[in-house]
């Protein structure tokens, strides 16, 4: 899996529809109406703070055998940017951190950039970049097919499950969305909220329906098809302000199933390059919502040309 990512990396390859009923649940689904209107809230209030830093763990496999650390800066409005560095620190030797793999990414609206830093003995020291290599954003339209299709560059960073505002959205229109309890949370009082979105949900969704820019929804729909996931489910912690202070997302999958966005038979060549093993957990901490961020598309001179 983190094979593939870093090869294509190298090679250069590399709000919420709906609304609510006089029975208190969403048309979009079953889930709590009162829930939805808590997480309609707090993703206005996440885009009106325009800024957040996060830091996340992604454990992949099965076992969680492979471990990912993510640094993100994420920058909403008129010109959206995210910001990250992903750190494998799965595939370092213990007690040898220099050895992990390091790719850092920034995602906009119409162009992904993605360079890597140091290559844990996994890439050649000549093959390491100082620029960064451009490419279109990622682009799957729901119900269509695309194959055969490279793997996302970021497939086993999941940009977009690691994106609040996203996580915001998407809770909300899950059919089961609901309060869990207020919960006490590194001495903060915090409503949880919880609940999973199927992938069968955004065959049928669009960025505007879910209250997303082109953008997120594009990384989001590229999450669900790369990596093959049926559902996930997000946990999130609103504070007092409104704003997410912990989010978590799991997948669900169903390995006997094709890709939910396609209905042709899998491309051989293709399924050699599915991100294996497919589960996954990330679990995010959010901190300095509004305050300033390093998120913005890389100056003209360090963007490599062909």
């Amino acid at each position: 899996m983190t094979a593939v990512y870093l090869a294509a990396v190298v090679l250069g390859a590399g709000a919420c529809g709906g609304t609510n009923d006089a029975a208190g649940k969403s048309k979009t689904g079953t889930g709590d109406a009162s829930a939805v209107r808590a997480l309609r809230d707090a993703r206005e209030a996440a885009n009106a703070k325009q800024t957040v830093t996060t830091k996340g763990t992604i454990a992949q496999g099965s076992d969680g055998s492979v471990s990912v650390t993510a640094d993100s800066s994420f920058r909403y409005g008129p010109a959206p940017v995210v910001h990250t560095t992903t750190t494998f620190s799965g595939l370092a030797e213990p007690g040898n951190a220099a050895e992990a793999p390091k790719i850092e990414l920034i995602a906009t609206e119409t162009r992904l950039y993605s360079k890597v830093l140091e290559g844990g003995g996994m890439i050649p020291a000549d093959a390491l970049s100082k620029q960064w290599t451009p490419r279109p954003a990622p682009s799957a339209v729901p119900g269509t097919s695309d194959r055969p299709r490279p793997p996302s560059p970021t497939a086993d960073a999941h940009p977009a499950l690691q994106d609040p505002v996203v996580a915001l959205a998407v809770l909300a229109a899950a059919p089961d969305v609901h309060k869990a309890g207020d919960e006490p949370l590194d001495g903060v009082q915090t409503a949880h909220y919880q609940g999973a979105y199927p992938a069968s949900a955004l065959k049928t969704a669009t960025a505007k329906s879910l209250g997303l820019t082109e953008g997120q929804y594009q990384r989001l729909a590229v999450d669900f098809l790369d990596n093959r996931q049926t559902s996930v489910r997000f946990d999130i912690w609103l504070g007092a302000d409104r704003l997410p202070v912990q989010m978590s997302a799991k997948s669900v999958y169903n390995r006997t199933e094709d890709p939910v966005f396609t209905t042709e038979a899998p491309d051989p060549a293709y399924e050699d390059a599915v991100p294996e093993p497919l589960a996954f957990t990330v679990q995010i901490r959010l901190t300095g919502w509004g305050s300033p961020v390093d998120a913005a598309e890389p100056p003209a001179d360090q963007v490599r040309t062909r």
